[in-house]
């Protein structure tokens, strides 16, 4: 049987983060290995994660876990140290305040067997603080093959992948904050190609009140977002993912990133960004970014992205309808 590496970082999780490490044991997928990386915590996270592996480990040979630390450098350079430290043939990543369900694991290898692909990935469930689905996310891999490496088919902790990928397109950028996952799953997907998708929801991102660590495909306002625009055109660009609809996908990831800069009112970033995506778009979506770019040189830059913002929430509620 393969053995499954599940990497957590942690930061400051010591009241929620046991719900994590019990889902993790209760798999019913084995030999198991967990691997918690405490990011540098204040509280007593390490603490909580060292006493509850002292009162697991013996219980079940088939399963192991450790605990290491490191300063804090956020969720990234965490899961990188998790995939060095580990020893599994697959890594599965879940974040401190999350949930795997029980069968996921297992699931995702029947499904890699089965299929002959090189990885799986499933589904999730957003719950509210009452423990209600309140959302889903993830999609199927797109029939035409088109489109997949910069739309969010996947959360963090959605796919099963091999140690070998890690090898071949290296591990995650440390210098990104919001979108890290955006574009190290890109360059996993270009280079695993089509993965097998489960239709069973995997696992349950929590509205726990406080900072998440993980966005969902969610765009944060930070500076390295417009890097992640560039980063994704330069993997695609004179390849065979280069074509319109992957051009539009990165190009509608762009405007998701325009919005961040622009609800911050970081207008010369959101205008950056908004140049860009209109520079990599092609057909309807190029002319209608090049409208935009046209009536940001007549109007006030703060009266004309409020305008940019109500267009798109427009769209969203068009498209959410179809």
């Amino acid at each position: 049987m393969s053995k499954v590496s599940v990497i957590i970082p942690a930061y400051n999780r010591a009241g929620i983060i046991e719900d994590a490490l019990n889902s993790v044991f209760e798999q019913t997928h084995r030999p198991l290995e967990l691997v918690v990386v405490d990011d540098g915590s204040t509280d007593n996270t390490v603490e909580v994660v060292r006493e509850w592996i002292a009162s697991h480990r013996a219980s079940d040979s088939t399963f192991e876990a450790h605990v290491f630390t490191q300063p804090n450098k956020r969720a990234p350079a965490a899961r990188n140290l998790g995939i060095l430290k580990s020893t599994g043939d697959y890594i599965q990543f879940l974040d401190s305040d999350d949930v795997l369900y029980p069968e996921t694991i297992k699931q995702k290898i029947d499904a890699i067997r089965q299929s002959g692909l090189p990885y799986a990935y499933c589904a999730n469930d957003f719950l509210d603080s009452k423990g209600q689905v309140i959302g889903r996310c993830g999609s199927p891999w797109p029939e035409s093959n088109q489109g997949a490496i910069a739309t969010y088919l996947f959360h963090t902790s959605g796919p099963l992948i091999p140690r070998s990928a890690f090898d071949a397109v290296g591990l995650w950028d440390e210098s990104l904050v919001a979108t890290d996952e955006i574009e190290l799953f890109g360059r996993l997907k270009i280079h695993l190609g089509r993965g097998a998708y489960l239709p069973e929801f995997g696992h349950a991102q929590r509205d726990h009140g406080g900072d998440r660590v993980s966005r969902s495909g969610g765009i944060g306002p930070d500076p390295s977002a417009r890097e992640v625009i560039k980063k994704l055109f330069t993997m695609v660009q004179g390849t065979e993912w280069d074509n319109p609809t992957e051009r539009n996908a990165i190009a509608r990831f762009g405007c998701g990133v325009v919005e961040a800069y622009a609800l911050s009112e970081e207008y010369q970033l959101a205008l950056e960004s908004l140049q860009l995506s209109k520079n990599i778009s092609t057909g309807k979506r190029r002319n209608l970014l090049s409208l935009f770019l046209m009536l940001e040189r007549v109007l006030p830059r703060k009266i004309f992205f409020h305008l940019y913002l109500s267009a798109r929430g427009r769209m969203a509620k068009r498209g959410s309808a179809k």
